[in-house]
């Protein structure tokens, strides 16, 4: 992380030709290493927000949060807000709140699109998008602006971001196990930028994960396929493509 620092200037009593002698101030920069509490806190926020928000990044989905976790489990990180998986991580459908607004009076976006159930405002953690799909999640704790759209903006919105595709190409596998006979199985595949397709990108994944959960009778079977594509247009335009 790199901080910019205004060098200090020290008024003195000086003749008037001094005075008159224009002072040039040169910028320095300082360094520090991603050791601090602050560096190294599970949530950011933008400098230019408008109203209070967190927003949880790559490095700590991957890193802090168990891979057979949802949504819910990434945005309760975030200041306001609260779950509780009581059949494990991912495990069972939860309600989180935020800021005392339950599932239903809030708005939740995945890269910018607002979804819900088909008979009402509510939403089912684990049958969609796990934490293994996610680059980014941002919690809004306020109605946003007339340009967020949404099904209930005045509880706040948690943004889900889906991963972009890596500018090179790669293969990431995932394996997990863990209590209650919990396995999971994620491969990724990254194609990076193709110049034969003027830039386009893609990244393809796929899922397994099932358990016996912690409650008696709470096991889960889950398969989740997931692919992105990035097209540019021109130099400010990109089409995506998800499913």
């Amino acid at each position: 992380m790199a901080l910019a620092l205004a060098p200090c200037v020290l008024l003195r009593s000086q003749t008037p030709a001094a005075a008159d002698r224009t002072v040039r101030l040169q910028e320095f920069e300082v360094t520090e290493p991603r050791t601090s509490a602050q560096t190294m806190a599970p949530t950011e926020s933008r400098l230019e927000a408008t109203q209070p928000q967190s927003i949880i990044n790559l490095q700590t989905i991957q890193n802090s949060i168990a891979p057979t976790a949802d949504y819910a489990m990434i945005a309760a990180l975030a200041p306001s807000v609260t779950n509780f998986s009581t059949n494990g991580p991912g495990l069972n459908e939860s309600k989180p709140t935020l800021r005392g607004f339950t599932d239903g009076q809030y708005n939740v976006t995945i890269d910018g699109i607002p979804f819900g159930d088909g008979n009402d405002y509510n939403h089912h953690t684990t049958s969609y998008f796990p934490a293994k799909l996610l680059g980014r999640v941002t919690v809004d704790r306020g109605p946003g602006t007339a340009s967020t759209i949404g099904m209930a903006t005045f509880g706040g919105t948690m943004a889900m971001e889906t991963k972009d595709p890596r500018t090179e190409a790669s293969f990431v596998p995932t394996l997990s196990y863990g209590s209650w006979h919990t396995r999971l199985a994620h491969f990724e595949v990254n194609t990076g930028v193709l110049p034969k397709a003027a830039g386009g990108s893609l990244i393809a994944s796929y899922q397994y994960m099932d358990s016996e959960g912690y409650k008696t009778f709470g096991t889960l079977r889950r398969n989740t396929y997931f692919f992105k594509y990035l097209q540019p247009i021109s130099r400010n335009t990109t089409l995506s493509v998800m499913g």
